[in-house]
């Protein structure tokens, strides 16, 4: 018997659909000598991320002071990590050599009475401009353009501003983007670098296009808030972020001895937890829902003692401190990392089929899938999935597109309206699930992409 009934057929104006990856983001606080951390953090996660450079898998690093340079020399200039961590010690170690002693100290405060900083920055802008040639916006020789970096700083009338290597879509609210009206006139790499670390009392501001600028941690103490701002301005602001990292270069027990105080000791404190981006992180983490809170790591350490910024001596400590830690978070971080290297992308129309809608497609890669497969696998174990919350929708190996070399695995589901919040995931072992890159979403997207008509069906 022949029955015919008419069903809606979802037309999309135009396919294949991605659903749009999302961006992976990192903020890098300042610190002084105490960057040695977040760079300690780094070393750790590429040892995780195997043949995966950790440069490819950020799409957006902001840095404040020393994590300013942290994102300059990794996500700009893709050093690797060990020698990015041998060049800063240097560095630290150069311009606060003065910092270990009494006398060293007391010189540092006679030189600031005298000249409004304890340390010559000569000593700094040297090694910088030894180890920063070029400029940071446009095209730099040798490197393959990637990730977008920013790094903050403090302008005249203690005005937030920003240097970075992309244009925006729109102009920020609440802070500047660095542009001079002269191409020419373009900040150097060095320049970038020497305004962001030019913490007052500690060195002298610089002077860039005829404007003097500060260390960026008097604005943005937490860099990784304006790294979730600007990822808006750049992409859009409904823009899925997959992975968001920050990272922190120490915190203070809370639980050492409390004294008491008098007024100007207490407003020095105030000032100080101001400038405290693990303060500051809490905050912001405050302000994010259950959903946006899973997708946002912070990686820090607590200190035995507080260690100043100019404290080289501490730096063997740090690094010891790092490694005392459990490894459970950064394995978490990694895992997020490499698998927001995968996306789904809709290749058909979707079609009416007994009451729910049917989604044909491809779960793709954004990177080298073998080392990003070898990675996990070492990670976990060979056996991994793609799921949804209903059903297990193909397994994850190393075969790839015979046409075209990429990963390509045609994936199917049904949805029962395409409005319907769905998640692919990847199954991992003893069930652990990451989400892949762009979810969750409405599948196939809002239904304004789509056309809606009448087919008549015979079956």
């Amino acid at each position: 018997m022949v029955a015919a009934f008419v069903a809606s057929s979802i037309m999309m104006n135009a396919y294949p659909k991605r659903m749009h990856p999302g961006v992976r983001i990192i903020g890098i606080d300042g610190g002084g000598a105490r960057g040695v951390t977040p760079l300690e953090f780094l070393g750790e996660l590429q040892k995780l991320l195997g043949d995966c450079p950790i440069h490819d898998m950020v799409d957006l690093a902001v840095g404040t002071s020393s994590g300013g340079l942290t994102v300059l020399a990794k996500f700009h200039q893709k050093w690797p990590v060990s020698h990015c961590a041998s060049v800063f010690e240097t560095l630290a170690r150069r311009c606060f050599s003065t910092s270990g002693s009494a006398l060293g100290r007391l010189k540092a405060v006679v030189k600031y009475i005298t000249s409004d900083a304890m340390y010559d920055e000569r000593f700094l802008e040297g090694a910088l401009q030894e180890n920063l040639p070029g400029h940071l916006f446009g095209y730099v020789p040798g490197i393959a353009s990637g990730t977008k970096v920013a790094l903050t700083a403090t302008s005249g009338g203690n005005e937030r501003s920003i240097f970075a290597n992309y244009n925006g879509t729109a102009q920020p609210t609440g802070y500047t983007v660095v542009r001079p009206e002269n191409n020419d006139d373009e900040a150097s790499l060095w320049q970038a670098a020497r305004a962001t670390t030019a913490a007052p009392i500690f060195f002298k501001p610089i002077t860039v296009d005829g404007q003097e600028y500060w260390d960026g941690g008097l604005g943005f103490p937490n860099p990784i808030e304006l790294a979730m701002w600007e990822s808006a301005r750049i992409w859009d602001k409904n823009i899925s972020r997959d992975v968001v990292i920050s990272l922190g270069t120490g915190e203070a027990s809370k639980d050492l001895p409390k004294r008491k105080t008098h007024s100007i000791q207490r407003l020095w404190t105030s000032f100080m937890d101001f400038l405290d981006g693990h303060t500051r992180y809490g905050d912001i983490r405050n302000g994010l829902d259950e959903q946006r809170r899973q997708d946002f790591f912070r990686l820090n350490i607590e200190l035995p003692f507080p260690i100043r910024l100019d404290d080289v001596q501490s730096i063997p400590l740090q690094k010891e401190q790092i490694h005392l830690r459990p490894q459970g978070q950064l394995i978490e971080v990694a895992t997020a990392l490499l698998v927001s290297n995968f996306y789904f992308q809709l290749d058909t129309s979707p079609t009416y089929d007994g009451g729910f809608y049917l989604c044909e497609g491809s779960i793709r890669c954004r990177g080298d899938y073998k080392d990003i497969v070898n990675a996990l696998t070492t990670l976990y174990q060979p056996e991994m999935e793609f799921v949804t919350a209903n059903e297990t929708l193909t397994s994850l190996d190393l075969q790839g597109c015979q046409t075209c070399t990429l990963y390509n695995k045609h994936v199917s589901f049904y949805v029962r309206h395409p409005t319907e919040i769905v998640t692919i995931s990847l199954r991992l072992a003893q069930g652990i699930e990451r989400k892949i890159s762009g979810f969750p979403k409405k599948d196939p997207e809002l239904p304004d992409m789509f056309q809606i008509t009448q087919k008549k069906v015979s079956g």
